[in-house]
């Protein structure tokens, strides 16, 4: 048998499940009361926000980083 490895898997693993699942700790914890005002009450609109939040926030960092990635080298 055959495996090509691409890193398309690793990227879905390390990204979808080490750093996806860290951001739910900065979602709830650091940015929720945030936006709140106040951190002894966090409702389920200020939690939706800080989702928001910390998405739009790591798909500019993406687009950003994304910029400066090196082109692939041709196959001639």
């Amino acid at each position: 048998m055959h495996l090509r490895g691409t890193g398309g898997s690793f990227a879905t693993n390390v990204g979808g499940r080490m750093i996806g699942t860290s951001m739910a700790f900065v979602t709830t914890n650091l940015v929720a009361p945030m936006v709140s005002g106040d951190p002894t009450k966090i409702l389920p609109m200020h939690l939706a926000k800080a989702a928001g939040y910390v998405g739009l926030g790591i798909a500019l960092l993406a687009l950003v980083v994304g910029m400066f990635l090196p082109e692939p080298k041709s196959e001639e």
